[in-house]
């Protein structure tokens, strides 16, 4: 979390903001694509975490887990959000943030929440990060 200068409150409000964003803090929520819960996670990445999607406090780890994950394989904000909505082989493809509408508004509504939660002011996502992203999309394994 440090390489990309969070401290554990920093984390903690990243990781609500998220929460707030993809489920309203409804542990019932399902999107149209099948994600579930309070981390929105897929049944795929769910399986791949080795988690229950339906029980909270398993989809609670499921999510931090995997955004920690990706916060260690991008070592950046903007790019790990677009990882966690868009999944990292789009990061990878697009040598950045797809210019997917929804995940630019998904990564602005983050910072928004944070910025509430925090009450610090907003920042803008960076979509200047080639130079930020592998070579190809990190393996979704063993994150614990």
């Amino acid at each position: 979390m440090r390489q990309v200068g969070l401290d554990e409150d920093d984390w903690l409000v990243l990781f609500q903001a998220l929460v707030e964003a993809e489920s309203s803090y409804n542990p019932t929520a399902v999107s149209p694509k099948g994600a579930y819960g309070l981390g929105q996670l897929t049944p795929d990445t769910a399986r791949a975490l080795g988690v229950d999607p339906r029980d909270p406090s398993q989809n609670l780890d499921g999510a931090a887990r995997y955004l920690l994950a990706q916060l260690a394989t991008f070592k950046d904000i903007d790019l790990a959000l677009a990882a966690y909505n868009a999944g990292p082989h789009r990061v990878v493809e697009y040598s950045g943030i797809p210019p997917f509408a929804e995940t630019r508004d998904y990564i602005a509504r983050i910072h928004r929440i944070r910025s509430r939660l925090a009450g610090t002011p907003v920042s803008e996502p960076d979509i200047r990060v080639a130079d930020r992203v592998p070579a190809r999309a990190p393996v979704l394994i063993d994150l614990q």
